[in-house]
C-alpha cells in the first residue's frame, strides 16, 4: 500500500518494503517512509530513526510543527493530539457547535399557562412535531418531550369579572 501525506513544507511517502528495494538491510519490513524535500533530495529513513516531532508530524500532518488541537464537543468527548482518529481533521478543522440546542432552549422563558392542562405541537405545520397533552397541575417547570419548551401553571392571574 503506498500512501501520500503532504505538508506546507515537506511531502511525505510511506514507501512499502519488498525483496527487490533498494533500502538498508537494517530497516523493518513496512516502516520505511521515504521523505522528499523541496529542493528533490530524497533520503530513506526507518520510522524509528526519526525524531518525535516528525513522528508526530507524519501522523497528524498539520504544517511544520503544528500539532492538531481538539476541541471538546458538548458531550465531552475531546481526543488526545497523537490519537489516530486526529487524521480525519488534518484537512478541514473539526467543527464543533459552541451552543447546542439544549443550551438554547434553556434560554427560552417557559410558559405560563390558565388551566390544568396544555399542548405543545412545535409551533405546527410542517415544522413542528406531533401533538402533546401536558399536564400542568403539580408546581415547578414541565418539558415538552419533542422540543424542550416548558410549562408552567400561572395561579397568581386575575379572572375577569363578567356582570350584567
Amino acid at each position: 500500500m503506498l500512501r501520500t501525506v503532504s505538508s506546507r513544507l515537506t511531502h511525505v511517502r510511506l514507501v512499502p518494503s519488498c525483496s527487490g528495494c533498494a533500502v538498508p538491510s537494517r530497516a523493518k519490513s513496512d516502516q520505511i517512509i521515504s521523505k522528499v524535500s523541496p529542493d528533490a533530495s530524497t533520503e530513506i529513513a526507518t520510522i524509528d530513526e526519526m525524531k518525535d516531532d516528525d513522528k508526530i508530524n507524519l501522523q497528524l500532518n498539520k504544517g511544520a510543527d503544528e500539532l492538531l488541537e481538539d476541541v471538546k464537543t458538548h458531550t465531552g468527548q475531546k481526543w488526545d493530539s497523537e490519537d489516530y482518529r486526529m487524521l480525519r481533521y488534518v484537512k478541514f478543522p473539526k467543527l464543533v457547535n459552541a451552543r447546542p440546542a439544549i443550551q438554547l432552549i434553556a434560554e427560552v422563558p417557559p410558559v405560563a399557562v390558565q388551566g390544568s392542562r396544555t399542548f405543545c405541537d412545535g409551533g405546527g405545520g410542517p415544522l413542528g412535531h406531533p401533538k402533546v397533552f401536558i399536564n400542568v397541575d403539580k408546581p415547578g417547570n414541565h418539558a415538552c418531550g419533542y422540543c424542550g419548551i416548558r410549562f408552567f401553571k400561572d395561579e397568581h392571574h386575575e379572572h375577569e369579572i363578567t356582570t350584567l
